[in-house]
C-alpha cells in the first residue's frame, strides 16, 4: 500500500496506490464518494404554511425533522355553541410522517390533542380543557384553556369575554365566555396537535410537505362569546454533512 499526499496551492489530496481518498481544502475534507466531513454548517429549514417539496441538500448524511399539527380553535359559548375548526394534519414525505390536528366539540366539551406517527419520538398533544356550566350559577365562570403543543403557548379562556387566541405553533385556541350566567356553559378550549421528531439516515433527494392549518374559534350562541383560533403546524428540518 503506497500512501501521497499531493499538495497545491489551494487544497490538498491523500491518495493511496494513486487512487484519491479524499480531498483537504476550505470547505473542509471531502472524500472520493463525495461526501463532506465537517466544512459544511448545518442547514436549518422552517416551514410555517402551505404545501411543497423540500429538496435535501447535496451531500446532506442524514435529517433531523421536527413538526407538530394545527391546533384546534376553541368553542363558542352557549347551551351548545358552536365547535371550533379542527387543526389541519402536517405531514412529510406523504405520510410518512404524520401529526394529526387538534379537535373540539360544542361547548363544554373539551378539545382532543393530535396524535403523531412515524417518528422517533411520537406525542399526543394535548387536550383542551372543558368549560363550565352557568345555568345555575349566579357567577361568572371561565371558558377552558386551550391545550399547549410541544411548543406551549396556548389560548387563555374567556371569561367575560372571547377566548384567547393560541401562540404557539400548533396550540389550541380558548374557550369563550359567557355575557350572562343564565342557562349557559361557556366554551370548552381546543386540542393541540401531535409533535414528533424524526432522524432520517439515507435521506431521499426530496420529500412533499403539507403544513397543518390553524383552526378558527367557533361562535358563541345566543349572544355569548365566540371561542379563540389555534395556531398553524410548523415543520423544521436541519440537514447534517459528513
Amino acid at each position: 500500500m503506497t500512501i501521497s499526499i499531493k499538495p497545491t496551492a489551494t487544497e490538498t489530496t491523500i491518495q493511496e496506490n494513486g487512487s484519491d481518498i479524499f480531498t483537504i481544502n476550505s470547505n473542509g475534507i471531502t472524500m472520493s464518494s463525495g461526501k463532506s466531513i465537517g466544512g459544511n454548517a448545518p442547514q436549518v429549514t422552517v416551514l410555517t404554511s402551505g404545501t411543497g417539496t423540500y429538496t435535501t441538500p447535496i451531500n446532506a448524511s442524514y435529517l433531523v425533522v421536527e413538526m407538530v399539527g394545527g391546533g384546534c380553535g376553541g368553542s363558542g359559548a352557549g347551551i351548545s355553541g358552536t365547535p371550533g375548526t379542527s387543526g389541519g394534519n402536517t405531514t412529510f414525505g406523504t405520510s410518512f410522517l404524520t401529526c394529526n390536528g387538534g379537535t373540539g366539540g360544542p361547548a363544554p366539551t373539551s378539545g382532543v390533542g393530535g396524535t403523531a406517527t412515524g417518528g422517533t419520538i411520537n406525542v399526543q398533544g394535548s387536550p383542551g380543557q372543558g368549560g363550565f356550566d352557568c345555568r345555575s350559577d349566579s357567577q361568572y365562570q371561565q371558558g377552558g384553556a386551550g391545550g399547549d403543543s410541544f411548543f406551549g403557548g396556548a389560548g387563555r379562556g374567556g371569561f367575560v369575554n372571547g377566548g384567547g387566541n393560541g401562540v404557539g405553533y400548533g396550540s389550541g385556541g380558548g374557550g369563550g365566555g359567557v355575557v350572562n350566567t343564565t342557562n349557559a356553559f361557556t366554551g370548552g378550549g381546543g386540542g393541540a396537535g401531535g409533535y414528533l421528531k424524526a432522524i432520517i439516515t439515507s435521506p431521499s433527494a426530496s420529500y412533499s410537505y403539507a403544513v397543518g392549518a390553524s383552526g378558527a374559534g367557533g361562535a358563541g350562541l345566543n349572544g355569548h362569546y365566540s371561542g379563540g383560533s389555534g395556531v398553524s403546524g410548523v415543520i423544521m428540518i436541519t440537514a447534517y454533512f459528513g
